[in-house]
């Protein structure tokens, strides 16, 4: 801050100069802004949380209504060729369902359960 310095008759004799170290100031509103864009990014990921377990429970339904579905055409049906198209079916569905528990492992709402799988086995799955 810049003062000018007058005599009594108010006549210009000088500039005053005070300064101020506000490097303290300035790292703790840096470390403030940090704190706040941590803060933001943390409810960013909450709400993404929110609205993956919403989704992920809506599949859920909708997946249950292909499977059980599925299940009741299986009971129905006779030939082989319309048999493998509801295990199809039914696979695809379980594939989804596995999806929705991971969905809603990454939402929080459910913990998440390893398995060990045999590679040999899924893939002949896909054949």
């Amino acid at each position: 801050m810049i003062d000018a310095m007058r005599d009594e008759e108010g006549k210009l004799i000088g500039f005053a100069k005070i300064t101020r170290d506000i490097t303290e100031r300035r790292a703790a509103e840096e470390k403030l802004r940090r704190a706040q864009e941590q803060l933001a990014q943390s409810q960013k990921l909450e709400a993404l949380g929110q609205l993956t377990g919403g989704i992920a429970h809506d599949f859920n339904n909708m997946l249950m209504v292909v499977s059980g579905n599925a299940q009741i055409l299986k009971k129905r049906l006779r030939d082989a060729r319309n048999l493998r198209a509801v295990e199809s079916i039914e696979l695809a569905a379980a594939r989804g369902e596995t999806l929705t528990r991971q969905l809603l492992a990454f939402s929080r709402r459910q913990a998440l359960n390893p398995i060990v799988i045999s590679l040999r086995q899924r893939v002949a799955e896909f054949r």
